[in-house]
């Protein structure tokens, strides 16, 4: 079987990272991710999706409470920041973008929010060294089932995902039809290496087989839903 060719430029047609200081004690951050940031408060930018995934995700949020926290794909930090706010306890975030982690190193290093680990790591190579209580896995399973990594299922995929966490486990169902999916075609990057379809019933399937319970909590939009998965 040949090598796969794994994308590591998750961000390339994503906006310019940057970090500015806008008033004394509160930064700007855009990206992917844009929020406003000071010492005790984090507020995702009101023109793009993340806003809506802070309201579905915030009701289970506030669980992530001295508990430790493991944040994959991180970009700017958004969520492992809003964890550190909250009270969890050795949080680590990962990602593959140099670029988007030098601008959470500022933030980091400007607000001392030093309780922060990050690591430049491909998250398939982070099996049996970052397993943590409470996980987020946002808008990821589309790129590791078949372009930054070669999980060739979904059933892998979720697989790899539950061995991460202790307790729970936040996760995103990015569908075929998503935009970005049929612009860029993450789901067939790979395709030697590909076992199985990508479809939401073979995702339900895979979480169902491998979390004593899970539920959909929200919509982020029609074709990216979160699901929240119980060990």
């Amino acid at each position: 079987m040949n090598k796969p060719i794994l994308f590591n430029d998750p961000n390339k047609y994503n906006p310019k990272v940057s970090v500015k200081e806008t008033r004394e004690g509160e930064l700007e951050v855009s990206g992917y991710h844009s929020y406003i940031v000071t010492r005790k408060n984090i507020i995702p930018n009101v023109s793009n999706n993340l806003q809506r995934k802070v309201s579905i995700i915030e009701p289970y949020f506030q669980h992530v409470e001295g508990e430790s926290f493991l944040d994959l794909g991180c970009g700017t930090g958004f969520f492992s920041i809003w964890a550190s706010q909250i009270g969890a306890a050795n949080l680590q975030a990962l990602d593959i973008d140099k670029a988007y982690l030098k601008v959470f190193h500022e933030v980091i290093e400007y607000f001392d929010f030093y309780r922060i680990g990050t690591k430049c790591i491909n998250v398939e190579c982070c099996s049996g060294y970052y397993k943590s209580n409470v996980v987020c896995a946002l808008s990821l399973i589309h790129w590791i089932y078949s372009c930054t990594a070669t999980m060739g299922s979904l059933d892998n995929t979720i697989l790899f995902l539950r061995q991460l966490t202790k307790k729970f486990i936040f996760i995103e169902w990015i569908d075929p039809s998503d935009k970005s999916i049929q612009k860029f075609k993450h789901i067939s990057h790979n395709k030697s290496f590909i076992k199985e379809p990508y479809n939401k019933d073979l995702f339900l399937t895979a979480m169902k087989k491998h979390f004593s319970s899970f539920k959909f909590i929200g919509s982020v939009i029609k074709e990216r839903e979160i699901y929240i998965g119980y060990v």
